[in-house]
């Protein structure tokens, strides 16, 4: 019978030894890639010693599988933002499947997630540019990249061989081993990359160490605020709009006292917060009180900033009073909302357009336990339709998709 040779380690030139170094350190590795650039996966399981390092390897190449991955479908399969969100995925899973205390070595990450997505040669003639974004993750820093290759240039296996190769170099980066120099186009190849490291108030916040970090904007993060803090306005600002800091002045008329952005790295629906995202969203609140959290239910928020009150719109206070978000179990809500006064904390809700009608808390059913733990803002002192989500598609038909 004639077939193929056996692969050998020695086929991976160079590489080789990268990736024995790699299985050699304490890293815990899960990968979700999809686009291209998979080949990475099959070549760190070909060098003997994977077991090691290698948790899992992802393609979620299928639209409903990369959905299911991130939690919800992405707005862009093939963008940054998506192999950001992979890529904390990828980590978080990995303290799952690992969760032993780390051994690892000062500034070197033990779980690294790692992630790509890309759109590559195909057999189909291909409108957009031939690219990839790439990025790890780890509660020590976040390392993302991008490229765009020059079309023409390049096979599908070569694309391919190139994407593997780039991961495959991010990962040694984070671990501190040299990895082979990688060639681009010069003149057709665009290379950007961005990479972000927690400050330590982060990293124990990210390593499940800490529930609480305060900063002013993109400034390093501190253990108390630095004025008091009479409320917060908890959202994930992608982007922060007019609507926003209209609410949060009128909160901090009505309850006399400074009202804080809130940010939670952990999300129920949506990945969790890798660091370049982080920073991004905080640096739109230069020198503003910020505080970032490891709770993303009121009752765990309530839990760690008791007497705060909380400022909302009317379809978040609509989820607090509705069993279907505590998995049809009107028992559990209400163990929430006793939680959540027991802690001394409140809401103070705004209405909210939603399906096209504005919802005021007037029309929603409060329990009568819970009506004190309300306090409406009226309409005629506040109301603001704008949507981040609908000024993120504005600002992507404005670029073109």
């Amino acid at each position: 019978m004639t077939g193929f040779p056996p692969p050998d380690e020695d086929d991976q030139g160079d590489w080789a030894a990268t990736i024995r170094a790699i299985h050699a350190s304490t890293v815990r590795l899960v990968l979700a890639i999809t686009g291209g650039g998979a080949g990475a996966i099959s070549r760190l399981l070909e060098v003997p010693g994977a077991s090691r390092s290698v948790l899992e390897g992802r393609v979620p190449y299928f639209p409903a599988a990369l959905a299911e991955w991130l939690g919800r479908p992405p707005e862009q399969a093939c963008s940054l933002t998506t192999a950001l969100g992979m890529a904390a995925v990828a980590e978080r899973r990995a303290r799952q499947l690992d969760p032993e205390t780390p051994q690892s070595p000062e500034g070197t990450p033990h779980w690294l997630g790692v992630a790509g997505t890309s759109a590559l040669v195909s057999d189909r003639p291909k409108k957009g540019e031939h690219r990839c974004h790439l990025a790890v993750h780890s509660s020590l820093a976040t390392h993302a990249v991008s490229v765009t290759l020059a079309k023409g240039l390049r096979s599908r296996m070569g694309e391919e061989r190139l994407v593997a190769d780039l991961l495959l170099s991010l990962i040694a980066e984070q671990l501190g081993i040299e990895p082979p120099v990688i060639e681009l186009q010069e003149g057709g190849d665009t290379f950007t990359e961005r990479r972000v490291e927690a400050d330590p108030l982060e990293r124990d916040l990210l390593a499940q160490a800490r529930d609480v970090v305060w900063r002013r904007g993109a400034e390093p993060g501190e253990a108390q605020p630095r004025t008091p803090i009479r409320g917060v306005l908890p959202g994930s600002f992608n982007p922060v709009h007019a609507g926003h800091r209209q609410l949060q002045q009128i909160a901090r008329r009505k309850l006399q006292g400074e009202v804080a952005w809130e940010i939670s790295v952990v999300n129920v629906d949506k990945p969790p917060l890798d660091l370049i995202t982080l920073e991004e969203r905080c640096a739109q609140f230069a020198g503003e009180p910020v505080v970032l959290t490891r709770s993303p239910l009121f009752a765990q928020k309530a839990a760690v900033m008791p007497g705060m009150v909380f400022v909302v719109g009317a379809d978040t206070a609509a989820r607090l009073v509705d069993p279907r978000y505590y998995a049809g179990d009107p028992e559990t809500m209400s163990g929430s909302l006793k939680t959540i006064r027991d802690q001394g904390c409140r809401f103070l809700v705004a209405g909210r357009v939603q399906d096209g009608q504005y919802v005021s808390l007037g029309q929603l059913p409060i329990p009568n336990e819970f009506q004190g733990l309300f306090e409406e803002i009226p309409a005629e002192e506040f109301r603001c339709d704008l949507s981040s989500t609908e000024l993120r598609r504005q600002r992507q038909a404005a670029d073109g998709g």
